[in-house]
């Protein structure tokens, strides 16, 4: 897999490919099932077509990212096309010499950002030690335990990721944001979407 390089979606469909990429289960997730829908709302994929041809690249189902994560490693699977670099970055922490034999990337149509939300309960027992866990968060310092921790991104304005989960972020300048344009609306979407993949896949 080495001279292997997925910049495309398209590219997932290589014959080379052939039996080597897991197929994610997005009845098991809003995540994937959001990705999905982000997806197709914004013209980058029509998953109507995409699956079939997925599925005829002798893909299998899974749902968990360290489960898909261990498939990888162990080139079981060595093509997720949806995992989440957090997972490669807690890897090579476990074993350095991952870290020279996982690749990640993004796809040049688009790479979907969901966000996280995050509040303090009305009614909670403790409202403001809740609010200052809010705030630290929103904090260079507590942003920094978390990204560093998790490899995920932080929106905060100018925001310099901590140097060691850094080569686990893409540059978000230099790629193609989508984001769900209607939350609400999308919600409404997921019946449907989840029996389009039901009906591929099983």
């Amino acid at each position: 897999m080495k001279d292997v390089n997925i910049t495309s979606y398209e590219d997932i469909f290589d014959p080379a490919m052939k039996g080597k990429s897991i197929a994610s289960d997005i009845t098991k997730s809003f995540t994937y099932t959001n990705t999905v829908i982000a997806l197709q709302d914004a013209g980058v994929i029509d998953f109507k077509k995409f699956w079939p041809r997925l599925k005829a690249m002798d893909t299998i189902i899974e749902f968990r990212t360290e489960p898909k994560m261990q498939m990888v490693i162990s080139c079981q699977r060595p093509l997720d096309p949806w995992n989440v670099s957090g997972r490669v970055y807690q890897n090579v922490l476990k074993d350095p010499d991952l870290k020279s034999k996982i690749k990640i990337g993004s796809y040049k149509e688009g790479q979907v950002m969901l966000g996280n939300q995050a509040a303090v309960l009305s009614g909670a027992r403790h409202p403001n030690a809740g609010k200052l866990l809010i705030e630290f968060l929103l904090s260079k310092e507590g942003a920094d335990i978390i990204v560093e921790g998790e490899a995920v991104y932080s929106f905060i304005t100018g925001y310099q990721a901590p140097a060691a989960a850094a080569p686990y972020l893409a540059d978000l300048s230099k790629i193609n944001l989508i984001g769900m344009k209607d939350w609400v609306g999308a919600q409404k979407k997921f019946k449907s979407t989840r029996a389009l993949w039901v009906k591929t896949f099983k």
